[in-house]
Order: C-alpha cells, then sequence, then structure tokens
C-alpha cells in the first residue's frame, strides 16, 4: 500500500500536467481569436481598397436619389 506522501506527490503531479495540458488548450484557443480577428481586419482592409465609394460610404441611398 503506497505511504500517504506519494499519494500526494503523484496527484500533484498528475494535477500539475492537467494543469499544463488546459492551459495549452487556452493558449491555443486565444491564438485561433487573435488569428480570425486579425483576417477580419485584412478582409475589411481590402474591401476598402477594392470598393472605395462603397468603404466611404459616399453611394447615394435610394430613397434619397432624385426620380
Amino acid at each position: 500500500m503506497p505511504a500517504l506522501a506519494d499519494i500526494i506527490q503523484r496527484t500533484a503531479v498528475i494535477s500539475s500536467m492537467g494543469l499544463c495540458a488546459y492551459g495549452g488548450l487556452l493558449i491555443a484557443q486565444g491564438f485561433s481569436v487573435r488569428q480570425a480577428r486579425v483576417r477580419e481586419e485584412q478582409e475589411k482592409m481590402l474591401e476598402a481598397q477594392l470598393h472605395p465609394e462603397m468603404a466611404a460610404g459616399s453611394l447615394a441611398k435610394p430613397e434619397s436619389m432624385p426620380s
């Protein structure tokens, strides 16, 4: 039968391994969220370069156009 100190040590090691794995998952998820935000900003900038009149909002709305 293992001693109490041995059980505590094994529990601490297994817990720290689990926490390291969980922290790694959180870090990886944070990187993917940041990458998605960067990609979204790049798409907005590209859209503004391709269609500057739409990005500036200078297109007249159909209701305000004279007939």
